[in-house]
């Protein structure tokens, strides 16, 4: 029974590796894929902005091209911060009824493990609160 087991835990821990490591070399490619793709995509925006420095230039001047520049760049940013703002989700919180027990286990376990300094900022915390501020 013992030799069993322990072949059932090889079997296991090997087909885990192979998950994993299929798993790491999906997200390696892919990491590969967007690292060039963000080249691409900064070359692409570099030669965009040099044709836009050749169309402008004789219209506007060298500045003036190169505010116009600083402009496109401000707005593309721009456009990237709020992209990231939309995507991004805040962690769910966790349900009401759960966050008192939460808070009160956590409380108990300070208290278990730090007595002293815990007792020492609830007499702080009791000494700020009962000043007086006629005094």
């Amino acid at each position: 029974m013992d030799a069993a087991a322990k072949l059932l835990v090889t079997t296991i821990e090997q087909r885990l590796a192979l998950v994993i490591h299929d798993a790491f070399a999906r997200i390696m490619g892919l990491s590969f894929v967007l690292l060039l793709a963000g080249a691409c995509a900064a070359a692409g925006l570099g030669c965009v902005l040099t044709g836009l420095w050749l169309l402008l230039l004789p219209y506007l001047g060298a500045i003036g091209a190169a505010f116009s520049e600083g402009a496109v760049l401000l707005l593309v940013s721009a456009g990237l911060l709020a992209a990231t703002r939309l995507t991004r989700t805040p962690p769910p919180a966790p349900p009401v009824e759960i966050v008192p027990g939460l808070l009160l286990a956590e409380v108990t376990e300070l208290l278990k493990h730090h007595k002293g300094p815990m007792l020492m900022g609830a007499l702080l915390a009791g000494l700020s609160a009962g000043k007086s501020e006629h005094a």
